[in-house]
């Protein structure tokens, strides 16, 4: 299923007023009466039941500015206590893209210039204390980040009681790559759950003939579908010099002179490998320095161990044996 831009600022009826890992923190302490009545909550209730589910209780259509300000002066107030806390209460998904959701420019900004739009991993890792110190981040910011994010996963999420049919993504097994595509390839691991299984085909083989389907997994991988099959065609559509060293660039994180050195160190640019003396030289460096990186670069590749989808490879193998 594809995922598109939604509109759900912080203070709309889409997102939650408080992320969950602050719900969970306060979750035994009282909402103060008017806010309770606001939000048409029971007298009594906590900030546990702060969740999306609490705007069909009050039949409102936004926060409204007494409860935005009362939500704003709290987290303020208690910055230092909940600066050590975890922003998100589980790690982000794997599927999640955060440059698809809509933020105000303000946060998209500061997530943009703190590196953490590009970092799902550190970005799941985040504390409040470390949002506070985003230059222009500030509580709204903090808030529409984490409530924006919570938001999207909860909609992407299958609801409960929902049955769900396994059988859309076994029809994935008949595909001719899923034993060429897996989470250790960078190329592909935004969209595969980085589960302890080498290929998608040893994934679904796994996840549906033990007992008790991972139905949830099942579900996201079915949801990467299409961003999957875009970039195997896109993949599938260039040269096969070009297919090697984008894999090689992602795999290794070269770029540049050191990237094309080491292509015809490997002589995968269509000529006889080069020499390490020559691979040196266009580096200004060692014969011993680039023998070094060659085999940080060959280390990186090893930890690939099926192989990898490569069309223009298979071709070319393919039409060797028919010749």
């Amino acid at each position: 299923m594809a995922r598109k831009k939604v509109d759900n600022s912080w203070e709309g009826v889409v997102t939650a007023p408080l992320p969950e890992s602050l719900r969970l923190a306060w979750a035994s302490e009282p909402l103060p009466d008017w806010v309770a009545a606001e939000f048409g909550l029971p007298k009594g209730s906590t900030f546990k039941a702060l969740d999306q589910s609490v705007w069909s209780a009050s039949n409102a259509t936004r926060v409204s500015d007494r409860q935005r300000n009362f939500l704003l002066n709290l987290v303020q107030t208690r910055r230092t206590g909940i600066s050590p806390l975890r922003v998100f209460h589980q790690p982000l998904p794997y599927w999640l893209n955060i440059k698809e959701l809509s933020f105000s420019t303000r946060t998209r900004n500061c997530i943009v210039t703190s590196n953490l739009i590009t970092d799902p991993d550190q970005l799941s890792k985040v504390t409040f204390g470390r949002l506070f110190l985003v230059r222009g981040m500030g509580v709204v910011s903090i808030l529409e980040l984490a409530c924006v994010v919570e938001a999207a996963i909860e909609r992407a999420s299958p609801a409960k009681g929902t049955a769900f049919d396994a059988s859309q993504v076994m029809r994935l097994i008949s595909e001719p790559w899923v034993d060429q595509i897996g989470s250790a390839d960078p190329r592909f691991a935004d969209l595969i759950p980085p589960l302890p299984y080498a290929t998608v085909f040893e994934m679904l083989d796994a996840l549906t003939s033990a007992p008790g389907i991972d139905e949830q997994t099942l579900m996201k991988l079915a949801q990467s579908m299409p961003e999957l099959r875009k970039r195997l065609r896109l993949i599938k559509a260039l040269p096969l010099e070009q297919q090697l060293s984008d894999f090689l660039r992602q795999v290794t994180r070269f770029d540049g002179d050191r990237l094309s050195a080491l292509i015809d160190r490997l002589g995968w640019g269509g000529s006889p490998p080069i020499t390490l003396e020559e691979a040196g030289t266009r580096l200004d460096v060692t014969r011993e320095r680039f023998r070094q990186l060659q085999e940080r670069a060959t280390a990186c590749l090893n930890e690939i161990t099926f192989p990898p989808y490569m069309p223009g490879l298979d071709s070319a193998l393919a039409l060797l044996r028919e010749k």
